[in-house]
């Protein structure tokens, strides 16, 4: 007998790629300049931390095509396969961010090299509206 797909338990980079493909599907991540901000978050996050690109991102309207990166990241955290601690309470990104700040540094460590694991798909799918779909 085959169980069913919701019997199979999928492996955390599973369910990584297929949120990271959900989530870029009808959406594209353009910076005000144009430049594509789902290939440039991953190396904010390792040059200032999650908390400092979080920052960037919230800093003013300009900056949307970052914001909307990190809510396809704060819905992949709330996925239950990952169920992020700081991501729970969250209802957006700036209440994830306050979250954060109240996190102890071994869960902004989880937190953050989760969110760079799930990055590393999400930016081969995700496109600026200049693109035509791979992502590269």
């Amino acid at each position: 007998m085959i169980a069913s797909l919701s019997a199979v338990k999928r492996s955390l980079d599973q369910v990584r790629a297929l949120n990271a493909y959900a989530a870029s599907k009808d959406q594209t991540f353009e910076a005000k300049d144009g430049g594509d901000v789902a290939k440039k978050v991953p190396g904010m996050v390792v040059m200032h931390g999650l908390l400092g690109a979080m920052a960037f991102a919230l800093s003013d309207d300009n900056k949307k095509g970052h914001r909307a990166v990190f809510e396809a990241v704060l819905r992949h955290l709330k996925d239950p396969a990952i169920n992020d601690a700081t991501a729970r309470k969250a209802t957006d990104v700036a209440t994830w961010f306050e979250e954060l700040t109240k996190a102890d540094s071994m869960q902004l460590r989880v937190t953050t090299a989760e969110v760079l694991a799930y990055l590393t798909f999400f930016r081969r799918f995700a496109k600026n509206s200049k693109e035509d779909g791979d992502g590269r």
